[in-house]
């Protein structure tokens, strides 16, 4: 058997995509897990991206800013990749946040994040608690 070029320690997402590009390049990849699949928590935060822009970011949007909208455009067609190679659908959805106001700090922090969004370009809509209620009855 012949020695990989490449051990990769982790097989959570991250492990587990870095392993996959790599043999996807031609390198031999071996995986070491101390975890049994499927026993991190890796699923837990998989593709939760801050709200992105349908459209390019404006001149002046920070490196972080320009960085999460490449990170989000990434995690799309990486998910696109898979489905297409495997069939399996990694569950990946735009399904939008909603961000409540428990207390003056954060409702003035929601405002903030509001003119960003405003500034990003990124649709969001301010919602009375009435109609957080209709959305969410739970709450």
């Amino acid at each position: 058997m012949p020695m990989p070029d490449v051990c990769v320690i982790g097989g959570g997402v991250i492990g587990l995509s870095i392993a996959r590009e790599l043999a996807g390049r031609g390198h031999g990849v071996t995986l070491l897990s101390r975890d049994p699949l499927r026993a991190t928590a890796s699923w837990a935060a998989g593709g939760i991206f801050p709200a992105q822009p349908d459209r390019e970011l404006p001149d002046d949007a920070s490196p972080l800013e320009q960085f999460t909208a490449f990170s989000d455009r990434l995690h799309r067609h990486w998910a696109a990749e898979l489905r297409a190679e495997t069939g399996i659908d990694t569950g990946l959805r735009q399904c939008g946040t909603l961000a409540l106001a428990t207390d003056e700090q954060t409702a003035a922090e929601l405002i903030d994040e509001a003119a960003r969004w405003s500034r990003l370009g990124v649709r969001h809509d301010h919602l009375s608690a009435h109609n957080v209620e209709r959305l969410e009855p739970a709450l």
